[in-house]
């Protein structure tokens, strides 16, 4: 369940820095909004898995209790590490340009991923 979370909140991530792209300069720098924002974002997603999960291949009951549980997952995993996620976002990224542009190094590449997490696990 956490690996699941932990995706979700890659995605929300990913969802945030695209919509950021379209955003005011203005809008950017408060910190308050774009918190909310995503915030906003990880509900969603979040939700929208429980709900469709079933769709995908997952056996998650849409329920009022797992409703809750993984957008309070997603909403604090993204709260309280959106830089690393944002780096695990872009390593991925990265990776599947290489997939399909180019040959890639999958051992720098996941070595970046472990170096990533485990810094700021430690942190």
């Amino acid at each position: 369940m956490f690996q699941t979370i932990f995706i979700l909140a890659v995605a929300v991530v990913g969802l945030v820095e695209f919509v950021k792209n379209y955003l005011p300069d203005s809008v950017k720098e408060k910190k308050a909004v774009m918190s909310s924002l995503s915030g906003a974002f990880s509900v969603a997603v979040a939700c929208g898995f429980v709900a469709l999960n079933k769709k995908i291949g997952y056996n998650i009951e849409p329920t009022i209790p797992n409703f809750v549980l993984y957008s309070v997952g997603a909403v604090g995993i993204v709260q309280t590490s959106y830089d690393t996620l944002f780096k695990i976002f872009k390593a991925v990224v990265e990776k599947l340009k290489n997939k399909f542009v180019g040959p890639t190094d999958v051992d720098k590449t996941s070595d970046e991923i472990v170096e990533t997490i485990t810094n700021t696990v430690s942190k």
